[in-house]
């Protein structure tokens, strides 16, 4: 019998979600949002606009839905 491997980028996935809703917990979704937003643009070194788009795509992609303030997890 062979123990279940789990994909090292679902770890990854599953890492970072856990990051993101205890940012989100902690300060709620705007703060969280806006630091993840300076985050990125910090780091990719692009425009606020590319930033937000990557974060929203990234948000949505980890099933981080949220909206006027209320998260909805849906995993």
């Amino acid at each position: 019998m062979r123990a279940a491997v789990t994909p090292p980028e679902t770890t990854v996935l599953n890492q970072l979600r856990a990051q993101w809703l205890a940012a989100i917990f902690e300060f709620g979704p705007s703060a969280a949002r806006d630091d993840a937003v300076l985050a990125f643009m910090e780091r990719m070194r692009c425009s606020r606009n590319a930033a937000e788009a990557m974060v929203e795509r990234a948000w949505s992609q980890l099933d981080l839905n949220v909206h006027s303030g209320v998260l909805a997890y849906t995993a």
